[in-house]
């Protein structure tokens, strides 16, 4: 049992190439295999961490591990969207430089200095609408296999919007967040 939270973040970690290559096959069935991991990778972060706390199993492993499988896995799903054409590149690359920010930059920062920061509210809602975002484009891309409309590209433009404008607003929430910690460990 001790074990079997970083099993299901390696797992998790793991699962994001077999996303790529299943999406890129555009096929029904892959992208329905796609919603299946994109399900597993919601629901095993949620449970890997509730079965180390309760298991008081927390690893340095699990720790490292399990922002860095997460932002992997949605990372990854985004850039097949953008792959195929589904979503515009800038909006990735805000999605990318916060991830990129965040765990390579704050967290490691924090670290150095042995200061914790709270999640702040606009992380919580840029992590729930990625979810959603990334199961909903699926759906999107294989409706648009099997009865192609104008709408699905423009709702699709509109999700992928608001999840790059959450991303950048976060970003922004937790830059001004950490000045405002910092400051107060100078004075």
């Amino acid at each position: 049992m001790k074990r079997l939270p970083n099993l299901l973040t390696g797992a998790r970690l793991a699962s994001a190439p077999l996303f790529a290559l299943l999406f890129m096959r555009e096929t029904l069935w892959s992208y329905a295999l796609c919603a299946a991991l994109l399900a597993y990778a919601i629901l095993s972060d949620w449970y890997d961490g509730r079965l180390a706390r309760r298991y008081h199993c927390v690893s340095v492993f699990g720790q490292l591990f399990d922002p860095i499988a997460d932002y992997v896995f949605f990372l990854t799903a985004f850039l097949c969207f953008v792959a195929t054409g589904w979503m515009p590149l800038w909006m990735y690359v805000i999605l990318l430089v916060r991830e990129v920010a965040m765990h390579l930059g704050l967290r490691l920062y924090l670290a150095h200095v042995h200061v914790s920061m709270p999640a702040r509210r606009s992380g919580k809602l840029k992590t729930a609408l990625q979810c959603v975002v990334a199961g909903a484009g699926i759906v999107l891309v294989a409706a648009y296999h099997l009865a192609p409309a104008g709408w699905m590209l423009i709702a699709a433009w509109w999700m992928f919007l608001s999840i790059a404008l959450v991303s950048a607003f976060s970003m922004v929430e937790y830059g001004l967040a950490l000045r405002r910690l910092l400051s107060g460990r100078c004075a």
